[in-house]
């Protein structure tokens, strides 16, 4: 008996001071000054992960080959034909195409487009010409275009494809058609130029 008393006295004990710390915790919770605090240390660490997601931005951006002029086009680009297009290539319809091929003179918008498009699937952009520093790297440059959420080549057409290299390009190509990724590859010459291409 002596020890149920012990016990339920304990018990006794604890659940008072298990009331008396919630009410403490209630009064601090109320407290203005606390809830100042706390609202200050949420924008802080909202802050912080604003400043993370713009570095994580910045550092895909220097990496994805985009041209600084284009970055602040990129969340809200202007609507042109172009842009039009590569929002239909990023369309999540399964009956989308999986290639796009922007024609049409300089000054139309295609670069533009073609990074709002990279941008939108951390994809690349590459410029046709730097095909040719590609060529005589490892197939893991090749393969990354290959894998690439999107590859946009800007001036498609306007390089000049050696052996070699062609045989790359359409392997990335047809890999990428294959699987399928979005491909854009705009250009300033007219469809049959394009299609008179080798």
């Amino acid at each position: 008996r002596a020890r149920r008393r012990n016990l339920g006295t304990a018990l006794t004990h604890a659940s008072e001071s298990i009331r008396a710390a919630i009410e403490r915790m209630r009064r601090i919770a109320e407290d203005p000054v606390y809830q100042e605090q706390v609202r200050r240390l949420e924008a802080l660490e909202a802050d912080r992960h604003a400043q993370q997601a713009e570095a994580r931005r910045l550092q895909y951006l220097v990496t994805s080959g985009i041209p600084r002029i284009c970055w602040p086009h990129l969340d809200a680009p202007s609507d042109t034909p172009a842009v039009a297009a590569v929002r239909e290539l990023l369309s999540p319809d399964p009956r989308r195409p999986s290639v796009v091929i922007l024609g049409g003179p300089r000054g139309r918008g295609k670069t533009t487009a073609l990074a709002f498009a990279a941008h939108a699937r951390r994809g690349r952009l590459v410029e046709a010409q730097d095909l040719f520093r590609l060529s005589s790297f490892s197939a893991d440059d090749w393969r990354d275009l290959q894998e690439t959420p999107l590859l946009a080549l800007d001036e498609a057409g306007a390089e000049f494809l050696g052996e070699n290299l062609q045989g790359n390009f359409f392997s990335v190509l047809n890999a990428r058609i294959q699987n399928p990724r979005p491909t854009a590859l705009p250009t300033n010459l007219s469809p049959a130029d394009f299609k008179a291409r080798p």
